[in-house]
């Protein structure tokens, strides 16, 4: 059951960030076009820059997921066959973790401050917070992932 809500939540990530980068690219072009023309949308830019602000911390979960963030293969390579040590992966996810707890804190605490301030976006008009939610929503999705990660590697299957 928990891979299927591992593989629907992946899907989802993927599916979301596809639409993201899609739009995220319309709007660049868009504004590389009218500012040709001398036209100027004020809100595209803005748009464009939230875009890539929530596929990022979207993305970085779906990475963790699919294990694609940048690692350096010697350290694991030589944890994990000269000091046999199995759970490497279990502790980077721990590592990954406490982290994005740490993060995911300060990551509240900076939404609640925002919306308590009213602050609206300068183009388009929406409230602040709603941008630093994407810090919220990466943090809770990357713990969500290196869980179930460490769980499926602790169970001894490969997910």
């Amino acid at each position: 059951m928990l891979r299927k809500v591992c593989r629907a939540l992946e899907e989802a990530e993927s599916l979301l960030i596809a639409v993201l980068l899609l739009v995220m690219t319309l709007f660049a072009v868009l504004q590389v076009v009218t500012r040709a023309m001398s036209i100027t949308i004020i809100w595209m830019e803005e748009a464009t820059r939230y875009c890539m602000i929530w596929l990022c911390f979207i993305g970085m979960a779906l990475a963790v997921r699919k294990h694609a963030h940048i690692c350096i293969d010697m350290v694991p390579d030589f944890i994990k066959n000269k000091l046999h040590f199995k759970h490497y992966d279990i502790v980077v996810n721990a590592l990954i973790v406490a982290f994005c707890c740490f993060f995911l804190f300060y990551a509240c605490e900076l939404t609640g401050d925002a919306m308590a301030s009213g602050q609206l976006t300068p183009g388009l008009k929406i409230p602040k917070w709603t941008m630093y939610l994407s810090m919220i929503a990466g943090s809770i999705l990357t713990i969500f992932h290196s869980v179930t990660e460490s769980a499926f590697a602790l169970k001894g299957g490969d997910d």
